[in-house]
């Protein structure tokens, strides 16, 4: 178990892959919360055979969101209560500044409506 850690710690610090933590307004939460893995490039998914275009899509997002300045689980996070998750949670300060949902579809009928409703229970949580 230790030795798990310590690689996802090796490769954190060498900015390979980043771990993403869940929002709470509880600190001890957030640290001790499971954290989402993000590679800041997806090829380490392709070569793990993962094909999932929606998971490529939320790689993206996260690079980008990096390039923005945002600083992870500082102002950067995910968010998820009960069922519902929010792909990232951007804080400013001590407010939830925006919520972004990452979905991949062809058209917008194909949008699932638990990805409505996730953000639309924490767009209600955070006003």
């Amino acid at each position: 178990k230790n030795t798990i850690y310590s690689y996802l710690e090796y490769l954190n610090d060498s900015m390979i892959l980043y771990q993403l933590r869940k929002f709470s307004r509880s600190y001890k939460e957030v640290y001790q919360s499971i954290p989402k893995m993000y590679f800041v490039d997806n090829g380490f998914l392709l070569i793990q055979g993962i094909k999932d275009i929606g998971r490529f899509m939320e790689g993206v997002v996260f690079v980008d969101l990096l390039r923005k300045g945002f600083k992870i689980n500082r102002d950067l996070f995910y968010y998820k209560k009960n069922e519902h998750e929010v792909d990232f949670l951007i804080r400013g300060g001590t407010e939830v500044k925006q919520l972004i949902q990452v979905t991949y579809a062809s058209g917008k009928d194909e949008i699932e409506k638990r990805e409505f409703k996730s953000l639309i229970k924490a767009s209600n949580e955070f006003g």
